[in-house]
């Protein structure tokens, strides 16, 4: 065999009949159906999906693992740690697993880097919806604002010591947003690949991918449902809680220039803070060729939402940005 090749005419289609057998080999074991299961636990219907020799024994040991935490972790089983938790905020201190309270420890560390974008008490906010009931609901824009008032990561008070937890008021609520961080590490150990929202990916991702999704669930931007006219919930498991809204008193009273580049030319705004809030947005200067109900819609949505954030009118992006810029520009003028 060896004296065959090395003679060249033997090389190349040895190589070749190699490259077939490998692919072959390789497709075969690619084409292997994977694992399913579904099943219901943390509030809603999951799929599991797994590739590869061991993905029934990772199957089993994620479902075993889901369960495990949503007995604990579950905001819709009353004698679960997180309800419990929930039950007493703003009275006392709950004595946890070791398991919630690591992952409640992980959320109030992403809550920090995302500077509040994720946020574990946003109980208050998605409860308004009452998904997951038969009174499904879309909440009044004046219930939202109240119950902002109870979302603060800053407020969940942690003891590894005793491994406590406690809500510092009254009427906060920890939501589902904690409940994953430990499980997603039992399927890459047993698999090559694993499926999220039907899409293959690869294990070294997985946790990346767990908190990013985590993320996008519990922060949706500034504008929830306000162009749902069918009566329909569009991402509305939460609301976020930094959308570039003034805090109090963050800008001075007066009247403030400011300008930016539209679609065509510069937009120069005259902006009115009264009482620490934006009371009136004047276009002074625009030379936009179209999509001129940008100047009329823009700002009212900007003083109605007190955020340069807001969506942008179809057709016409290029000058909403410009407008919301040229707005952001003359409130840093006021800042203090």
């Amino acid at each position: 065999m060896i004296r065959l090749l090395q003679q060249p005419e033997f090389v190349v289609p040895f190589i070749l009949v190699f490259i077939f057998v490998l692919t072959l080999y390789f497709k075969t074991y690619n084409n292997k159906p994977p694992t399913l299961r579904q099943f219901y636990a943390l509030g809603t219907v999951i799929q599991l999906k797994a590739y590869g020799s061991k993905s029934n024994k990772a199957i089993e040991e994620a479902t075993h693992r889901l369960n495990m935490i949503d007995d604990k972790m579950s905001l819709f089983k009353k004698n679960s740690e997180v309800s419990n938790i929930n039950e007493n905020a703003g009275i006392s201190s709950c004595k946890v697993s070791k398991d919630t309270y690591f992952v409640i420890k992980k959320a109030v560390k992403y809550s920090k880097l995302s500077e509040g974008t994720f946020d574990p008490t946003i109980g208050p906010i998605t409860s308004l919806w009452a998904i997951g009931t038969a009174n499904v609901k879309i909440p009044d824009k004046t219930l939202i604002n109240s119950a902002l008032k109870l979302v603060n990561y800053k407020d969940i008070i942690l003891n590894e010591k005793d491994y406590t937890v406690k809500l510092k008021s009254k009427g906060q609520k920890i939501d589902k947003c904690i409940n994953c961080f430990k499980c997603i590490d039992t399927c890459p150990r047993k698999n090559t690949q694993a499926t999220i929202f039907n899409e293959k990916v690869n294990p070294l991702l997985l946790s990346a991918v767990a908190i990013a999704a985590f993320t996008g669930l519990n922060s949706i931007g500034s504008t929830i449902s306000r162009n749902n006219t069918d009566g329909s919930v569009q991402n509305s498991s939460a609301i976020s809680v930094n959308n570039n809204k003034p805090q109090q008193n963050e800008y001075k009273d007066g009247t403030y220039t400011g300008s930016a580049h539209g679609k065509n030319s510069d937009i120069k705004v005259s902006v009115t803070v009264k009482g620490g809030k934006i009371s009136n947005i004047e276009i002074l200067s625009a030379n936009e060729s179209k999509g001129k109900q940008v100047f009329d819609v823009v700002p009212k949505e900007i003083i109605d939402n007190q955020s340069t954030k807001v969506d942008a009118v179809s057709g016409a992006t290029l000058s909403s940005k410009g407008v919301m810029e040229a707005v952001n520009n003359a409130l840093n003028e006021s800042k203090k």
